[in-house]
């Protein structure tokens, strides 16, 4: 059998990338992501921050695909990607977190 992928054009336009971004944050800000990411304010580390965020910034990017399996899907590609089940837990709140959000504004 002929492989197809070859003779079509590929959708994707773009080549992966890593994205880093640096923030200082003052520690009222941190005490307030540590309630959101665990639920308490509580010493929480960098790691856990960045995988809130990383679930936000990924949540905002899914928000606009209508696949009600959007947020399973992320959670098993955290998987592969080898993320501790500790560390989806952070991503997942960052995920439910901006969720929540941006259910309300849709209602306001």
């Amino acid at each position: 059998m002929p492989d197809y992928r070859k003779k079509m054009p590929s959708l994707i336009v773009n080549d992966d990338m890593s994205v880093n971004l640096e923030w200082n944050l003052w520690s009222a800000e941190v005490d307030l992501l540590a309630k959101t990411i665990k639920g308490k304010k509580i010493k929480i580390t960098q790691q856990d921050i960045n995988n809130f965020l990383s679930g936000v910034l990924e949540a905002l990017v899914m928000n606009s695909i209508s696949n009600v399996d959007a947020r399973e899907l992320a959670e098993l590609a955290q998987l592969k990607k080898g993320m501790t089940s500790d560390d989806i837990k952070s991503y997942l709140r960052g995920w439910d977190t901006t969720g929540e959000v941006l259910a309300q504004k849709s209602v306001d």
